[in-house]
């Protein structure tokens, strides 16, 4: 209180009211200041996190251009198996062909049966 104030006058009432005021801007001013000391921590860790994904994302930018490459080196032989696996396709024997086949060989181990027996009565034939 100012000298010569009288109780309960209008000055003290002001002097009261200016020391509240005062205290509630400090107060306020002292959570200003730790809230801003929190942010600042918080930006650097910020920051931190920043720089560890950059150099996350530096070595997936790495590990797919690497994969880019092998899918391009598997695009190429895949290529080459179709063409591999066309021409094996290509010469397929099926079963109608093995059938064919078994149908022609019959008919020439028949055929030479009969003139392998025919060459030998003849042979006998005419060795006696």
């Amino acid at each position: 209180m100012r000298p010569g104030c009288v109780p309960g006058s209008i000055d003290n009432r002001i002097e009261s009211a200016n020391h509240m005021i005062m205290d509630d801007m400090n107060d306020r001013m002292s959570r200003c200041e730790a809230d801003m000391s929190t942010i600042k921590g918080d930006n650097a860790e910020l920051k931190h996190f920043v720089s560890l994904i950059m150099t996350d994302v530096a070595v997936l930018k790495n590990d797919v251009a690497a994969l880019k490459a092998d899918v391009a080196g598997l695009t190429t032989d895949v290529a080459a198996l179709k063409a591999d696996v066309a021409i094996i396709r290509s010469t397929y024997v099926t079963k109608a062909d093995l059938t064919q086949l078994e149908a022609t060989l019959l008919k020439w181990y028949v055929g030479s049966f009969f003139t392998m027996t025919g060459l030998m009565i003849a042979a006998i034939r005419y060795l006696r």
